[in-house]
């Protein structure tokens, strides 16, 4: 064998070398590609957290429309709480990523960096109304619904006890993805709140786009121009009233409550409505009084009333876990009505002033805060009740029916309140609680479980050593077939 067919086959064995690496390194691209493509996943976990629930997988197989999700809650939060969160629903969004994938459905979550991406940040931001950090928006097409950080925990006693977020975002995919809105009626002609009106006291436009961002058609309803309540009316609302009703219009508002109908009434102090007998056969009683509270947090340095006690209630249960309180101006209560009789109403209270709190019968001198017990009602104080009455069906289930809600203050819906404390969070619940906008899904919040392992120095050293042995010995191994080969 001559030096020229020596260096040929030098060559050709390099060439089968680089050949052998070159297929090898295509098996592991092409491999990697169909995993990414193909592949089974399976939650391990014991309460199968990070796994959708089937009624889930099930409505997102019947999207229809893609689904766009911008997450504003940073990556990398030097906060313990928010990198909780961050982890909690960057984990949860990727199922969801995962099953509309599976069945050829589009879901798209962007994550925001509100320091890296301010542009993009600011530009979501005006396009939703975005006000808020760590917020999360569900959109598709032109509709749109927000999701805050307090919506998917469950807390008590300010401990979080189980992550709500895959029925808080089923929920918020539904919504978005209903081509037909929810009608909701403003009754005017009695001097109400206007629904068009940007007059910062006397107008509440500020809600209204808030109400027609999420989704709702918002119409005014002269009840002197309709025989009756339209039927398409998901809510009907009067804001402040400045002017009674008149008998025939109440007679309306009336048959509508009998047909299923849901109703929330804002009702100011010192203002005739002409709803009592109606208020009284819901089991309602609106005073004819002023809230004072002399307590020194629930009182601003403008004497507005600043209430923070909420019942556990779907309307009122986020702003309780967020501790977020509302600001209004003069209030008066709406409370259950001690004398009522009627046993098929459920009534519940909602929101309520402090202990240190009365409702003062002589308005006429808010100057002076003595309480007279002859005449005034001592606190804590309903200022805002729900009344609701159940259908018995025929398989013996108790079925959502009517609904009469009642606010004793309007002035937080005016728009130079609106957008204080927790105002809007408050007005969100009611447009959605009244119409089970967020459905009772079938899917359980998924308990936090904490793990704490104590372990001695001895414990700690002896499983450092388990854990080293084998790679140490593969290490060893490694070198001592080097050290061979040289030879």
């Amino acid at each position: 064998m001559n030096l020229d067919d020596f260096k040929y086959f030098n060559w050709a064995k390099r060439g089968m070398l680089w050949l052998q690496c070159l297929l090898f390194l295509t098996f592991i691209l092409g491999f990697n590609f169909l995993s990414a493509k193909s592949y089974i996943r399976k939650d391990l976990t014991q309460k199968h957290r990070y796994s959708l629930s089937p009624e889930s997988v099930a409505y997102i197989k019947q999207l229809d429309k893609p689904i766009h999700i911008f997450v504003t809650v940073p990556k990398n939060s030097p906060k313990e709480e928010v990198q909780k969160i961050f982890d909690d629903v960057s984990h949860l969004l990727k199922e969801y990523q995962y099953v509309a994938r599976a069945h050829g459905k589009s879901i798209r979550v962007e994550y925001l960096d509100v320091y890296q991406q301010r542009k993009r940040t600011e530009e979501i931001a005006k396009r939703y109304d975005l006000r808020h950090e760590n917020t999360i928006v569900v959109t598709c097409e032109d509709r749109s619904r927000q999701v805050f950080a307090s919506d998917l925990y469950n807390a008590k006693d300010g401990t979080i006890e189980a992550f709500k977020g895959e029925q808080v975002f089923t929920s918020a995919l539904l919504n978005v993805s209903e081509a037909e809105k929810q009608k909701i009626y403003c009754i005017v002609g009695h001097g109400e709140l206007q629904p068009k009106s940007i007059d910062p006291v006397r107008g509440f436009s500020r809600a209204v786009e808030f109400l027609q961002q999420r989704n709702f058609d918002v119409k005014s309803l002269d009840l002197i121009e309709y025989k009756q309540i339209p039927e398409d009316a998901s809510i009907v609302l009067l804001v402040s009233p400045q002017t009674k009703l008149l008998p025939y219009e109440v007679s309306k508002l009336r048959q509508y409550l009998a047909s299923n109908g849901r109703l929330a009434l804002f009702l100011d102090p010192l203002q005739p409505h002409g709803l009592d007998d109606l208020l009284f056969e819901w089991g309602i009683l609106v005073d004819d009084k002023i809230v004072i509270d002399v307590g020194e947090d629930f009182k601003s340095s403008g004497g507005d009333l600043i209430l923070r006690n909420f019942s556990d209630h779907a309307i009122t249960q986020l702003l309780k876990n967020a501790q977020l309180p509302l600001l209004w101006g003069l209030t008066r209560p709406a409370r259950p009505d001690p004398g009522a009789s009627n046993v098929s109403l459920k009534r519940t209270p909602l929101i309520f002033s402090s202990e240190k709190s009365f409702a003062k019968s002589n308005y006429a001198n808010l100057e002076d805060l003595t309480f007279d017990p002859d005449k005034d009602i001592p606190g804590p104080l309903a200022v805002a009740t729900l009344s609701e009455k159940n259908i018995d069906s025929e398989f013996q289930i108790k079925l959502p029916g009517s609904r009469l809600l009642v606010f004793g203050n309007a002035d937080f819906l005016a728009n130079n309140r609106f957008d204080v404390l927790g105002n809007k969070l408050l007005f969100s619940n009611v447009a959605h609680g009244m119409i089970d906008r967020d459905r009772s899904l079938n899917i359980p919040p998924k308990p936090i479980d904490a793990y704490q392992l104590t372990l001695s120095r001895k414990q700690l050293l002896l499983i450092a050593l388990n854990f080293s042995i084998l790679p140490a010995s593969i290490l060893l191994l490694g070198i001592v077939v080097y050290l061979l080969r040289r030879r």
